[in-house]
C-alpha cells in the first residue's frame, strides 16, 4: 500500500487516537498533536519510522507542505 493511503487509512479510522493524530477542523490537513506517541504507538503499525523527520520528509515527497 502506498504512503498517502496508509496514512489516510490511519486518519479516517483513528477513532481511539483523535489526541495523538487527527484531521483539522477544515479537513484540508491534518496535525500529529503527540510526535512521540504517534512514533511509539501509530508508526510502527503502519512505517518503518524512528524518527518524525523521516515522517516528513515521506509527506514532502508527496507534495504535502506545512
Amino acid at each position: 500500500m502506498a504512503f498517502p493511503t496508509k496514512l489516510f487509512d490511519i486518519l479516517s479510522n483513528n477513532d481511539n487516537d483523535t489526541d495523538v493524530i487527527a484531521w483539522m477542523h477544515h479537513g484540508r490537513g491534518f496535525h500529529i498533536h503527540d510526535e512521540d506517541r504517534f512514533l511509539k504507538e501509530i508508526a510502527p503499525h503502519h512505517f518503518r519510522l524512528t524518527q518524525i523527520r523521516s515522517l516528513y520528509r515521506q509527506l514532502g515527497t508527496f507534495g504535502f507542505r506545512r
